[in-house]
C-alpha cells in the first residue's frame, strides 16, 4: 500500500508467475489489495477483451506513475505466440515468462525524469521521446533460460572472441586491459561483490577459466586464458553457486552486445545486429528497438545494461533526443 502509484505494477510483477483460468483475473484477481484509487480507476467487467484490458492497465500505469517501465515487462524471449494480438511495447500478464526484465531498483539510466510519451491510434501505439544511444553491431550467442553451466560457460568464450577480436586485444594485454574489466562488469549487470570490487576482473576469470578446463577437459585454451584459472586463493571462488549467482541468473535469456560506437551491453536474446538502443525518459534502463522498415515505427524488443550509462549518464552526454512511435 505504502507505494501509491507503483503498487499495481509490483503487484501485478509478484503474480507474474501465478495462474488464473481467465486471463483477465491477473488483473482483477488482484484489485482488492491495491490503494483505493487505483481500485476505482479499473472498472471490472468480464466483457472487455483481453487485449484492451491489458492495454488499459497499461495506460493506466504510465500515467500515475509518469514512468515507462511497465513497458520493460514484455518479455519476447523465448518467443512465445501472442494469441492477444498485442502491441509489442504492451505486456502479456497471461504470459508466464521463463525471465524477467532488469530490475528498477538497481538503475536509473533516465535519472529521476518523467516519461515524455503519448498513446495514439486507440492505445495500439505508444511515441515516446528517448536518448538514441547506439546501433548494435555485434551480438553473441543467447543464453537460454533452461540452462546448465556448460551453457554459460559456451557462452563466455564466445563472447570473449567477440571481445577481443572487436577491439583487437593481443593475449598479452588482455590480463590488463581496461575493455576486459568493462567486459567483466558487464556479465555481471554492473554488480559485482563489493568484497571483491577491486579484484572482479580476475574472479570473473579465473571462475570461467578453472570450470572451462574442468567441464571441457579436451578443449584447446590459449595458454594465457589457460593460466586464469590458477589461482593463490582458490577457497575465495570454489564454489558452482558463486558463478550461477554472480554470472549465471544475470546471463540466462540474455546475450551480450557490442555497439557501432563500442559501447557494451548485455540484454535480450531476442536482440539483433541494427537494432537501436535509446534511454526513454522514465525508464530506469536503456531499451532495444527494432525498425519496421515498411511504416517507420518500431518493434519494442527488450530492456538491456549498458555499461556507463546505467545512472542518468546519457542526460549529459550530446547524444540526441528524438521520438519514436512503437506498435
Amino acid at each position: 500500500m505504502a507505494l501509491g502509484p507503483n503498487s499495481l505494477l509490483e503487484v501485478l510483477r509478484a503474480c507474474r508467475r501465478k495462474l488464473s483460468e481467465n486471463p483477465r483475473d491477473k488483473v482483477f484477481g488482484v484489485l482488492g489489495i491495491l490503494p483505493q484509487d487505483i481500485r476505482e480507476r479499473l472498472n471490472v467487467s468480464y466483457d472487455k477483451t483481453v487485449k484492451s484490458l491489458y492495454l488499459e492497465v497499461t495506460q493506466l500505469i504510465v500515467r500515475s506513475t509518469h514512468r515507462l517501465d511497465v513497458m520493460r515487462e514484455a518479455i519476447h524471449f523465448p518467443v512465445q505466440v501472442n494469441f492477444t494480438d498485442l502491441p509489442t511495447w504492451c505486456p502479456n500478464w497471461a504470459q508466464v515468462p521463463e525471465n524477467s526484465a532488469l530490475s528498477s531498483e538497481n538503475f536509473s539510466a533516465a535519472g529521476y525524469s518523467d516519461a515524455e510519451c503519448e498513446f495514439k491510434d486507440e492505445l495500439r501505439k505508444l511515441e515516446i521521446s528517448a536518448i538514441e544511444m547506439d546501433i548494435i553491431d555485434t551480438t553473441g550467442v543467447a543464453v537460454g533460460t533452461l540452462c546448465s553451466l556448460q551453457d554459460y560457460l559456451m557462452a563466455f568464450l564466445n563472447w570473449r572472441v567477440l571481445l577481443l577480436s572487436r577491439f583487437n586485444i593481443t593475449e598479452d594485454e588482455e590480463s590488463d586491459h581496461p575493455r576486459v574489466d568493462d567486459f567483466c562488469k558487464t556479465l555481471s549487470l554492473g554488480q559485482p561483490l563489493e568484497e571483491l570490487e577491486h579484484c572482479w576482473t580476475r574472479a570473473c576469470y579465473y571462475m570461467f577459466s578453472s570450470w572451462t578446463q574442468e567441464i571441457f577437459p579436451r578443449l584447446q585454451l590459449d595458454s594465457k586464458f589457460k593460466q586464469q584459472g590458477e589461482s593463490d586463493n582458490p577457497q575465495l571462488y570454489e564454489l558452482r553457486s558463486f558463478i550461477q549467482k554472480n554470472f549465471g541468473n544475470r546471463m540466462m535469456g540474455r546475450t551480450f552486445c557490442i555497439t557501432m560506437d563500442g559501447l557494451m551491453g548485455m540484454g535480450t536474446g531476442f536482440m539483433s545486429r541494427t537494432d537501436v538502443v535509446v534511454v526513454p525518459f522514465g525508464c530506469s534502463t536503456p531499451i532495444i528497438l527494432r525498425l519496421d522498415g515498411q511504416s517507420n515505427e518500431y518493434r519494442y524488443v527488450g530492456d538491456v545494461y549498458i555499461h556507463g550509462y546505467m545512472h542518468g549518464e546519457a542526460l549529459t552526454s550530446d547524444k540526441p533526443v528524438k521520438k519514436y512511435t512503437l506498435h
